[in-house]
């Protein structure tokens, strides 16, 4: 009886193709959430949305480089108006060049916490800004992971961000364009060299990525949904090194709006990092 409801569910869904404005180019990975059950997805790198269930509802959809809406799911294409972000110019004297980048964060992990990521997951380290009375930009972006699945898979797809910080919770994107990684299975450690450096907020920062889908095999992706059910969709164990610091990690599942996370003077944090230069 579940296989048969399954099946139903799966043939009734209703496909969006996301696009951007202009160009009518399709948009991959949009992010969607419906207003009232809370549930989402994302698309696929063609830009469909697969969703059933409640379509009258609204749903927020987001992508950065993209401005957030609001829309309802009531045709097959939807479109997005791409977002222009100004950030600070850099500028790089001579004397600047010389001057080595630092290091900020954490990456002497002591083990490792496993999630069970077959749905959007968030997760984030607190970076405090070393000093304040200068300014520093942020050149890379350093995380550690490692994935694994009981059937073969090619990669699972993460989204890095940066945000500021505010209420000591993740809150506006910084970086100016949509980036997704792909992470092939095993242990790996991720660098993320910006092509245009990022003026670190005073306050700190959090940085982190959050689950998009994998790969079973070239251009077969699987976003992770609510609604769809994949036909070999297992779950993907995505495990985090941990380390003693005195920060402030915090991750979240889709099924929950709440950021969990245990602050104190020195606990488990996600060892995530950054490299930053300063600008004297």
């Amino acid at each position: 009886m579940n296989t048969i409801f399954c099946l139903l569910l799966f043939f009734s869904a209703k496909t969006i193709t996301v696009i951007d404005a202009k160009s009518n180019q399709p948009i991959p990975f949009v992010g969607f959430i419906g207003l009232h059950d809370h549930k989402g997805g994302y698309a696929d790198a063609h830009g469909r949305i697969y969703v059933a269930g409640d379509l009258a509802q609204p749903f927020v959809i987001s992508c950065i480089g993209y401005a957030t809406d609001t829309v309802y799911f009531d045709k097959e294409i939807v479109r997005m108006q791409a977002q222009t972000v100004v950030l600070p110019t850099v500028q790089v004297t001579a004397q600047a060049s010389k001057i080595a980048t630092q290091a900020l964060g954490f990456f002497k992990k002591n083990s490792w916490v496993s999630f069970a990521a077959q749905a959007k997951y968030e997760f984030y380290t607190f970076i405090a800004n070393p000093d304040t009375s200068h300014q520093w930009y942020i050149k890379t972006i350093k995380l550690a992971l490692r994935g694994y699945r009981k059937k073969t898979f090619e990669s699972f797809k993460i989204r890095p961000h940066i945000k500021d910080a505010r209420k000591r919770k993740p809150h506006l994107e910084l970086l100016p364009h949509d980036l997704t990684v792909d992470v092939p299975k095993g242990k790996h450690s991720v660098f993320i060299n910006l092509t245009q450096p990022i003026l670190l907020p005073k306050t700190g920062c959090f940085i982190g990525f959050e689950t998009v889908g994998y790969t079973l095999e070239p251009n077969q992706f699987i976003p992770y949904s609510d609604y769809t059910p994949q036909p070999n969709d297992e779950s993907v164990q995505v495990s985090i090194p941990l380390v003693k610091a005195p920060t402030l990690s915090l991750w979240r599942s889709k099924y929950a709006n709440n950021w969990l996370g245990s602050p104190s003077d020195t606990h488990n944090a996600f060892a995530f990092g950054l490299e930053v230069f300063p600008d004297f």
